[in-house]
């Protein structure tokens, strides 16, 4: 007489793997947001911006889809390939650490556009991007040891060894996402010029500015504090692991408003076979000639629909550049 087997038994589920399934969710969704971001902004601007921008689009939205793909082999590996077997619970999976790297990598480029900017701003001001670099740089240079170190780990219970890792680089993300966003809302401030129309461009771009600034800032410190109070749950993961798709939805909305941005802040002219367009790194007519913006001179530029429109001085040159 056969005896019926006892049932498996499973530790709780609703903060580890519950976690993970939640965050995964949010991210999968989040990359259908930036999927039509990518294919809208090749639309605008494939041919009207510097290669490289188009190509710094494509590696961005390539690495997206890579950090997607890791997070579902995750939560694939741990609940459909090894169901049944609860030691896999406690198993680290490879792709779990390609996604910590993959999210590194999303987030330098991303910051290092936003720290272009802050240079365009600032004219050039060496300590002002230094100051700015230096978490950035530390947050990366943390992520890729904790990388390292946690390579050759077997299981979860070896990555208390790289906590104090772990909590750097999101201190770190932290600082260096408030750090950009108070500098360019300052250089963005005290570029007002007292003009009604391009002083209200000015404070719509500072809430942009804080608006996707406070979001990754409260990413990483959400991941942060339940790292720190709940380490023995992927709590932490949630969070963490939509933090890339944050940094580059919020890239690619700012690149995206641009010519929403720039038709609003100047009248419409029409001026004939004069006009010449603004790029996004600064002033070039038809043929890729600079064009001169000092003394106040006027220039022309060309909007998404085909529409003149009137630069009046250096300071909207500086404006369009920081779009």
């Amino acid at each position: 007489m056969t005896t019926p087997c006892a049932p498996i038994q499973f530790p709780p589920l609703h903060d580890t793997m519950g976690c993970l399934f939640i965050g995964t969710t949010l991210a999968g969704a989040m990359w259908g947001v930036t999927t039509m971001q990518t294919y809208n902004y090749f639309f605008q601007y494939f041919k009207v911006d510097r290669p490289l921008l188009n190509i710094m689009v494509g590696v961005i939205y390539a690495l997206d889809t890579v950090h997607q793909i890791m997070l579902l082999h995750l939560v694939y590996t741990y609940l459909v390939s090894n169901f049944g077997s609860p030691v896999i619970l406690g198993t680290l999976v490879w792709s779990i650490l390609i996604m910590v790297l993959l999210t590194a990598f999303i987030g330098l480029i991303c910051q290092l556009f936003l720290t272009y900017r802050i240079w365009i701003l600032s004219r050039g001001k060496v300590p002002v991007v230094v100051v700015v670099l230096l978490p950035i740089l530390g947050l990366f240079t943390t992520t890729l040891a904790y990388f390292a170190n946690a390579w050759p780990f077997t299981t979860f219970a070896q990555l208390a060894l790289v906590g104090g890792y772990s909590r750097a680089v999101n201190v770190l993300g932290a600082v260096s996402d408030i750090t950009i966003t108070l500098t360019l809302s300052f250089y963005l401030w005290s570029s007002k010029s007292g003009m009604r129309r391009t002083d209200a461009i000015i404070n719509r771009l500072i809430l942009f500015c804080v608006r996707t600034g406070a979001i990754t800032t409260a990413c990483a410190i959400c991941s942060l504090i339940t790292i720190s109070l709940l380490p023995n749950t992927f709590v932490y993961i949630t969070f963490y692991c939509t933090l890339a798709r944050w940094y580059t939805a919020s890239l690619l909305a700012t690149l995206n408003a641009r010519s929403d941005l720039r038709s609003q802040s100047t009248p419409h002219h029409s001026l004939g076979s004069t006009a010449v367009s603004l790029d996004s790194s600064g002033s070039r007519d038809r043929t890729g000639r600079a064009v001169d913006a000092s003394g106040g001179v006027r220039h022309v530029a060309i909007n998404k629909e085909g529409v003149d429109t009137l630069i009046p001085n250096e300071y909207e040159m500086k404006v369009n550049q920081a779009l």
